[in-house]
């Protein structure tokens, strides 16, 4: 639809059954899709797009198929052509890093994001997190409270004060979730807190709208053209 305001996706597909719930799960992969086309920051996918689901495609089918849609630009030039969509079998999955002393907690986060389909990176301490997100920054980084050499909150300002990952949305992770920690998240800029022991599923689920939540502030703070 030409002149939408917002950036776009539209996929011509059959089906409707599951389009709100294929509109989210595209949101996520946003940041992936970003980087092997070299879109910007602001291209995005509107609630608004006709999107629609198909039995058995994937999201990254749905995105990168020959003849499965085409990318709007937001701002100058909107209402063209951006990028015609091409297979891509080399697209890179969302990247997660894992920042963690325990062990176990490490080895849980990876079996259980990997399994749903994201890159993981695990390191055990603070320096270690800093040191990789640097080196590769990730889409979204879980970070301990409470770790050796430096702990979570040491980590969140440093990613925070950094122009190339001040933009990573973090998630804290703690065995102790109590008001004075949220607070202390909410102010250092943390987008979400999981409290340790969490279930399989949580976690997955806190990814995911910790992702979809930045992606829409990315969207709506693009400043306008």
């Amino acid at each position: 639809p030409g002149g939408d305001e917002s950036a776009g996706a539209l996929v011509e597909t059959e089906g409707t059954s599951a389009g709100s719930d294929l509109i989210r799960r595209m949101r996520i992969h946003l940041a992936p899709a970003r980087r092997h086309f070299g879109l910007p920051r602001e291209f995005g996918i509107s609630y608004g797009s006709a999107v629609y689901a198909v039995d058995g495609e994937t999201v990254e089918e749905l995105l990168f198929a020959a003849d499965a849609g085409l990318y709007r630009a937001k701002g100058q030039g909107r209402g063209e052509l951006m990028v015609e969509a091409g297979h891509s079998p080399t697209l890179e999955k969302v990247r997660v890093l894992v920042a963690d002393d325990d062990a176990g907690v490490r080895a849980l986060c990876a079996a259980v994001l990997e399994e749903a389909g994201f890159d993981v990176t695990c390191v055990p301490d603070g320096v270690s997190a800093i040191k990789a997100a640097k080196e590769s920054i990730p889409d979204i980084a879980l970070i301990d409270v409470t770790m050796p050499h430096l702990d979570g909150w040491r980590v969140l300002d440093e990613l925070s004060a950094d122009d190339s990952t001040q933009h990573v949305p973090v998630v804290m992770l703690t065995g102790s979730a109590d008001e004075a920690n949220l607070d202390k998240a909410w102010k250092g800029g943390a987008l979400d807190f999981i409290n340790k022991p969490f279930d399989p599923e949580g976690l997955v689920a806190s990814v995911h709208r910790v992702l979809e939540y930045d992606e829409e502030s990315q969207r709506t703070t693009a400043p306008a053209a």
